[in-house]
């Protein structure tokens, strides 16, 4: 057997010893294995990546024609079949080609085997391993040892937690020994130790475990002890010896992690307090591979029509029929999936993962071994099937069987050209209902007529969202969508892809558009997701409220579909503090714990948990949700801002300067990703900074442009510089060549986000023509034209302009007819309403009160508005001009946690909430927002500084009450 050891040390053993040991002495050709090894044999790897990653200083055909030589020569010594192609930019490593231990480790410590896991831990990933001019590769490496040491650790802590609940403390102290001899300079492992010794009544063990280590730092790091682990020493040394030995803390309780399917949004969870909450997300992201097939809690019931199909065996097929190895399962899914109480499919992600887990990637699974799968998913029948032919021609062959009997239910075959997939495969699904559905197969939605371009496409986007490998996925449900767009199953992937691309809304819509046209060519599981994607008032814009109760709905019919519970989620993260629901995010972590126990292999919520385990301070959630992020795909778009939030979580300065040396190289999604949570999460915003500069250096397409002039608008008014600020509003402008609504951002920020005033002030003149000029009748050219009237009204409303700003209210509110795009009404009846709100307001009408609390309203229940939509905070201000500081809080604390959309305005907010924090008496709140505020502005405007000079000194005279 081949084998590669990587942890305490290299080591290659082949067949031929000789092999082996010269390629060991190749560095570069070392660091290509250990790349491809460790990505693992699931992923496939573009060349320009490896190339970058190993020869960054060579041109292209030479970097590439090492990269070529390398390949063919680990093909030599590893087998011909060893290394895999994708067309001409992917390759791979070939699965169960080579075994290796790091792998073995990480597929150990994921399925929570964690004995098994630190068995296995030898020692650090390729101790003094160094590749001379490849710094993005050392930097990658150390990234993988810090990931595998920190399993290790995580393996040490789990078993002596275990260990000491259960009464063994001796175990429980051998564990945590076993985790010093990963980390020997860590006091907090050596307090643990030296708590179990003395309270296992090894006073004496106890102390010589402090002194071994006062002796280790101080000789290795010229450092003294942390005070609290030599008071800790002087307590046990001190103690008499009839007092109780010094407790270890108290190990967290087992929870369950599975979570209701229904969740009111209006209420807060109870039942579960927080902590307990937090440590049952903990569990599950650490014993994620698992949770879903071993549940102590529950096993499901099998489901007599319940289906579950695994991937197809295409051992004996052209090699460049790959690819339906998985994608039969997605294809079958939808085709099989019927109407309530009919056949139906177990979610692919589901049944993928929980297959890796029994068969691995590459291994087949029996009729018997398969049934048993079934029973564990709560699946009454399981489909196998395979896959024989040539590019040219194939033959399909499926097998349906009763997953307690074993009894061969239904058998189906179907051969022709390989361009007849579509129609292939509604001949397998025709076959498989006559035998199942009894005859029902006329019910089910044909792929007949769809081009084998389209299909593959779409199969390549699902595998590569599941993979959160978002970029990729756009692109190929586009390519789907492109190749037939009557397409529904491509049009909905394009419309979910479409969620990560704020300047992709186009697309978004277009994939909403298509797929609603489409909906009776879907299944019905798809139609329900469509549903809830669009909105039940499609294709009119449906309400954020209305939309969590579709999610909510589409959960409690699918709850074994990861992406509804990842999408009710989403909208509980982002939306759900605008919405006013209370406990909003820990609804949020529930739902997508959930997900991540359907599916451990699904990135999203996954990154969305890290994301709040970080956001609250959570380390351990961070820990696990990282690792398990990371393991699954390190090359991710997220996977660089993965790695920068843990190691700003771990304060892990070497780490972090290794990270920041790598932010030329990081994808968009990651930089962006730390500009928006620097600000959002009180980091302080240096990396934002720059982050953003290396956003700003790269050539960028007009869509990347106004995403990054957009980032760079909001982090300038943030840092109180209104003049950047005022730059980056122009340059959006510019944008839109003939369109100038972009430069309403002038007027919004002079009026919510202490912008340039003399800026908008000019934009608001030269929009004045807008507030006299009659608008067009109808569509965009309507909606553009009273959209400058309304920024343009809405400063004048400010100065007391009650006669404009009624009027441009009125005309606003006229959208009867009126055919304008999907933006235009919300934003439209929201300006309105803020407009009677200002005047009604400034002037003190009796019926002001009245006004302000029907903007709420309208507000609350708006669905798609602009990001920059200053309702809330024109709320606050009014609240407080009406004498009610309580309501004005609620609403400056009503915004997204998003790392785009959640930053317009924010250090106003923050300001403002500061001060009507201290109205109400709250003075603790009050300290909190200005110093969030003051973290923003620490290096504002020489304009600006008077501002964060007053809010200084009102915090430090807060501090001295």
């Amino acid at each position: 057997m081949k084998s590669l050891q990587l942890l305490g040390g290299l080591a290659l053993r082949l067949e031929d010893p000789a092999e082996a040991e010269a390629l060991l002495a190749q560095p570069k050709r070392v660091a290509l294995l250990v790349y491809l090894a460790l990505e693992g044999p699931a992923t496939w790897h573009r060349r320009d990546r490896i190339v970058a990653l190993l020869w960054p200083d060579a041109d292209q055909e030479r970097a590439r024609n090492s990269l070529r030589q390398s390949l063919h020569r680990l093909r030599r010594a590893l087998g011909g079949d060893s290394i895999m192609n994708r067309g001409s930019e992917e390759v791979r490593l070939a699965p169960e080609v080579l075994a290796c231990d790091a792998t073995g480790f990480l597929e150990a410590a994921l399925a929570g085997r964690w004995q098994a896991a630190l068995d296995a831990y030898r020692g650090d990933l390729l101790p003094g391993f160094h590749l001379s001019g490849a710094p993005e590769f050392m930097d990658w490496l150390e990234g993988k040892r810090e990931e595998l040491r920190g399993l290790a650790l995580r393996a040490s802590r789990t078993l002596s937690e275990q260990a000491a609940a259960a009464g063994r403390l001796r175990e429980a102290g051998d564990w945590v020994a076993r985790g010093l001899a990963v980390s020997p300079l860590d006091p907090d492992l050596v307090g643990r130790r030296m708590r179990l010794l003395d309270q296992g009544g090894d006073r004496a063990g106890a102390l010589a475990e402090f002194e071994a280590f006062a002796g280790r730092i101080r000789r290795e790091l010229e450092l003294e002890p942390d005070p609290s682990l030599s008071a800790l020493a002087a307590a046990i040394r001190n103690r008499p010896l009839t007092e109780p030995a010094v407790q270890a803390p108290p190990s967290p309780p087992a929870l369950p992690v599975g979570v209701p399917t229904e969740a009111k949004p209006s209420a807060r969870p109870r039942g579960i307090p927080r902590s307990l909450a937090a440590a049952a997300i903990l569990c599950l992201l650490l014993l994620a591979a698992w949770t879903i097939t071993r549940s102590r809690d529950r096993k499901p019931a099998a489901t007599a029509h319940a289906l579950v199909i695994l991937p197809f065996r295409v051992a004996g097929a052209d090699p460049a029929l790959q690819y339906l190895r998985e994608g039969m399962v997605d294809l079958l899914t939808a085709k099989l999936t019927g109407e309530e109480g009919s056949l139906g499919a177990v979610d692919p992600r589901t049944a993928l993962n929980a297959w890796r887990r029994v068969a691995g990637d590459t291994a087949e699974l029996g009729p018997e071994a398969a049934a048993r799968l079934a029973r564990e998913l709560g699946a009454g029948r399981v489909l196998l099937g395979g896959i024989v032919g040539r590019a040219s021609r194939l033959m399909l062959q499926v097998a349906a069987y009763d997953a307690v009997s074993g009894e061969l239910r239904a058998r189906g075959t179907a051969e022709g050209p390989t361009d007849s997939l579509p129609e292939l495969v509604d001949q397998l699904a025709a076959q498989l209902l006559s035998g199942e559905a009894g005859g029902m197969a006329g019910r089910y939605p044909l792929l007949a007529g769809t081009p084998l371009r389209a299909v593959r496409a779409y199969l390549e986007g699902e595998q590569a969202y599941r993979a959160g490998r978002y970029a990729e996925a756009f692109e190929r449900f586009q390519e789907a969508v492109a190749a037939d767009s009557t397409f529904g199953p491509a049009a909905v992937g394009l419309a979910v892809a479409g969620l990560w691309y704020p300047t992709a809304e186009a697309e978004r819509q277009r994939g909403l558009r298509l797929g609603w046209a489409a909906r009776e060519r879907l299944g019905a599981a798809d139609r329900a997701l469509l549903t809830a994607l669009a909105g039940p008032r499609y294709p009119s814009v449906s309400p954020w409220r209305e939309r969590l109760t579709a999610w909510e709905r589409a959960v409690q019919l699918q709850p074994g579909r990861p992406e509804a519970w990842y999408e009710y989620g989403d909208i509980l993260m982002h939306r759900g503090p605008v919405l006013g629901i209370v406990g909003s995010a820990a609804l949020a972590e529930r739902a997508f714990a959930r997900a991540v126990a359907l599916d451990s292999s699904y990135a999203p919520p996954v990154s969305h948990l890290f994301e709040l385990g970080a956001a609250r301070g959570d380390t351990a959630v961070v820990e696990a949700a990282a690792a398990l992020f990371l393991a699954r795909d390190s090359a991710s778009d997220l996977a660089d801002y993965i790695r920068w939030r843990r190691a700003r979580s771990r304060g892990d300065a070497r780490l972090l300067a290794s990270l920041r040396r790598r932010f030329p190289l990081m994808p968009a999604a990651s930089l962006g990703r730390i500009v928006g949570v620097s600000q959002l999460d009180d980091l302080g915003l240096d990396d934002a900074v720059s982050a953003l500069g290396i956003m700003q250096s790269r050539p960028l397409q007009r869509d990347d442009q106004v995403e990054t002039l957009a980032f760079a608008m909001e982090l300038a008014l943030n840092r109180g510089r209104p003049e950047e600020a005022r730059d980056a509003a122009q340059a959006l402008g510019n944008r839109s060549p003939g369109e100038d609504a972009q430069l309403a951002a002038h007027i919004l920020n002079a009026l919510y986000g202490d912008g340039d005033t003399v800026a908008g002030e000019g934009i608001a003149r030269r929009f004045a023509p807008y507030l006299e000029r009659p608008a067009p009748a109808r569509g965009e050219p309507r909606a553009l034209h009273l959209w400058k009237a309304c920024a343009a009204a809405e400063w004048r409303a400010w100065q007391g302009d009650a006669a404009v700003a009624t009027r441009i209210a009125t005309a606003l509110r006229d959208t009867t007819g009126a055919e304008l795009p999907w933006w235009a009404p919300e934003n439209q009846l929201l300006c309105a309403a803020r407009l009677d709100a200002i005047i009604a307001g400034g002037a003190g009408r009796p019926d002001a009160r009245g006004l302000v609390l029907r903007l709420d309203s309208i507000a609350l229940a708006a669905p798609d508005v602009d990001v920059r939509d200053p309702s809330t905070i024109t709320l606050a201000r009014l609240w407080l001009r009406l004498g009610e500081p309580a309501r004005a809080m609620d609403a400056y604390r009503r915004r997204q946690y998003h790392h785009r959309t959640g930053l317009p305005y924010l250090a106003t907010r923050l300001r403002e909430e500061g001060g009507a924090a201290l109205a109400v008496g709250d003075t603790a709140a009050a300290a909190d927002a200005w110093r969030r505020f003051l973290t923003l502005y620490a290096a504002p405007a020489a304009s600006r500084r008077p501002v964060a000079d007053s809010i200084r000194a009102r915090l430090a005279q807060l501090g001295r009450h």
